[in-house]
């Protein structure tokens, strides 16, 4: 069984530079940091969401996994640094948790 991460963050759309531009540096990090989990990073193209949000999401083969990730994140200053610069953009996010069906 494996857990998938989520978090979705619906920015605003006149800041889309802005927003991408400091997303760019998240990327940079999770690079840097072996320790880091190494999302996956989409935005929509047409769908149910908008094309101002962004979804970044990583597999785990555990829960413990899972939850030792987002600790790491909440812990590093790096991360805070970034999210307190990029956060003024967002208008709404949300953090999902998915087991795996069927596998």
């Amino acid at each position: 069984m494996s857990y998938k991460l989520q978090f979705k963050q619906e920015f605003m759309e006149e800041f889309n530079k802005e927003f991408l531009e400091l997303e760019k540096e998240f990327v940079k990090l999770e690079r840097e940091n072996d320790d880091f989990p190494k999302g996956k990073r989409n935005i929509p193209f047409c769908g149910v969401d908008c094309t101002n949000v962004l979804i970044w999401e990583c597999e785990f083969d555990s829960m413990k996994e899972l939850v030792s990730a987002m600790n790491l994140l909440k812990q590093s200053a790096e991360h805070e640094k970034l999210f307190e610069l990029q956060k003024k953009y967002i208008v709404k996010a949300y953090t999902s948790i998915y087991e795996s069906f069927g596998d």
